[in-house]
C-alpha cells in the first residue's frame, strides 16, 4: 500500500498544482482584461477632459485677442472722426482744386503738423494722409506730397471707402 499512496499523493499534488495554476492563470488574465479597460476608460476621459479644457481656453484667449483688435480699430477709427471733423481740413479740401495748390493753402501747415502728430502718438499708426478727389492729390505725414501722376480714382481704396457711410479700413498694401 505504500506505493499506491506515493502514486495517489503524486497524481493527485499534480492535479491539485494544475488546479491552482489553472486558476492563477484565469485571475491573471482577469486582473489584466480589468485593468486594461479601466486603463483605457481612464485615458478617453482624460483625453476628452483636456481637449475641452484646451479648446475652452484658446476661445477665450481668441476672444480676448479679438476684442484688443476691435479695441485698436475703435480707437483708430475715433481718432480719423475727430480728424475728419476739423473745419481746417474741411477747408484745405474744399478750397484745394490741384496738387499745385495745396501747399499754400493756409490750412495746409497746420494739417500737415496733425498728421505728424497722428503718427509720433499711435505707435500702430505708421502714416496718416488725407486724400482730395476734387483736386487729385494725397497728403500726407513727413510732408508727403504726391507726384503728379497720382490718380486717386484708380486706386483701389477709393470706391469702397465711397461706398462706406462710416470709417473704411483697407487690408495693407505695399
Amino acid at each position: 500500500m505504500g506505493t499506491a499512496n506515493k502514486i495517489n499523493k503524486k497524481w493527485f499534488g499534480w492535479i491539485s498544482k494544475s488546479i491552482s495554476l489553472k486558476v492563477s492563470f484565469v485571475l491573471l488574465i482577469t486582473i489584466v482584461i480589468i485593468f486594461s479597460i479601466t486603463g483605457s476608460v481612464i485615458y478617453s476621459y482624460t483625453k476628452s477632459l483636456l481637449i475641452r479644457n484646451i479648446e475652452t481656453e484658446l476661445t477665450t484667449k481668441s476672444d480676448a485677442i479679438a476684442a484688443q483688435v476691435d479695441h485698436l480699430f475703435a480707437e483708430k477709427g475715433a481718432v480719423i472722426k475727430q480728424f475728419a471733423s476739423n473745419h481746417g481740413v474741411a477747408n484745405l479740401l474744399d478750397t484745394t482744386k490741384s496738387r499745385n495748390e495745396v501747399q499754400s493753402n493756409p490750412q495746409f501747415k497746420g494739417i500737415m503738423q496733425t498728421l505728424d502728430s497722428i503718427v509720433e502718438t499711435n505707435d500702430n499708426v505708421a502714416m496718416a494722409w488725407i486724400a482730395s478727389s476734387k483736386g487729385n492729390f494725397l497728403i500726407g505725414s513727413n510732408n508727403l506730397l504726391s507726384d503728379p501722376s497720382f490718380d486717386i480714382f484708380s486706386r483701389p481704396w477709393y470706391k469702397p471707402a465711397l461706398a462706406e457711410d462710416d470709417v473704411y479700413f483697407t487690408d495693407p498694401y505695399g
